[in-house]
């Protein structure tokens, strides 16, 4: 048998078994895109019907995430009144806010609170005095409610405001997580369709709900969730868990 012929038929198979594969792929995914595409038009006329406008684009891509066990680390008044005794006056050329930023940031590297998952979300001025606002995030997606603010005045710190969340561990397995689609059909239940409704924006986040700290409550469970902005600061959190 002449195996330099069998070898070019065997790899000429392949080729077009790759090919054939290839192209059952790429079908697929068409109709998927197409299906997507008529799901998002179907869900968007039912919104519209019930006078919510979406101006904001619409995640697609849905990844299983883990939940988290969190703990709280939050600052008392004692703790917070000690920080702004101790901290440094900020020099009269650097009253603005990159001066006032990086005094915030040292502070808290001076504290170990600063990490890749601590980010400046912004800046605010008012009245003269200037907020420093960070957010926490992991895996680069935020941990909502989990904030701390650093608010200056005439280089002085004047106010220190932690409600923080630390991650303990991942969950055993990751789980499904609904569309955002659904998501947005969800909150029709939560505004007046008589009214009109405007989506700014929807983005996946992990949302613990609110507690009262005389709870006393040490660990609590971070849940993958969307976050819907509407109608300018109005936020509305669902489960983005599949029921």
């Amino acid at each position: 048998m002449d195996w330099s012929k069998a070898k070019n038929i065997i790899l000429i198979g392949l080729i077009f078994t790759n090919i054939f594969l290839l192209s059952q792929y790429a079908m697929q995914y068409r109709n998927l895109m197409q299906r997507s595409e008529a799901i998002s038009d179907y869900t968007i006329n039912i919104l519209s019907k019930n006078n919510i406008t979406i101006d904001s684009d619409i995640p697609m891509e849905i990844a299983k995430m883990f939940p988290l066990t969190v703990s709280y680390s939050d600052l008392s008044e004692a703790e917070g009144q000690n920080l702004i005794a101790a901290a440094e006056v900020v020099k009269p050329d650097d009253r603005n806010k990159t001066g006032y930023r990086k005094a915030a940031n040292k502070l808290l590297e001076n504290n170990g609170w600063m990490n890749d998952n601590t980010k400046v979300e912004r800046v605010t001025e008012s009245d003269e005095q200037f907020t420093v606002e960070y957010g926490n995030y992991y895996a680069g997606i935020p941990l909502e409610e989990s904030k701390m603010n650093l608010t200056y005045e005439s280089g002085r710190l004047i106010d220190i405001k932690r409600h923080w969340l630390l991650v303990a561990e991942e969950g055993e397995r990751k789980i499904d997580v609904m569309s955002p689609l659904s998501a947005l059909l969800g909150l029709m239940s939560s505004v007046d369709t008589n009214q009109k409704t405007i989506v700014q924006d929807i983005k996946l986040v992990y949302y613990v709900m609110p507690y009262n700290s005389d709870m006393g409550i040490l660990y609590d469970t971070a849940f993958p969730a969307w976050a819907i902005q509407y109608n300018g600061d109005q936020i509305k959190y669902i489960s983005t868990i599949e029921q």
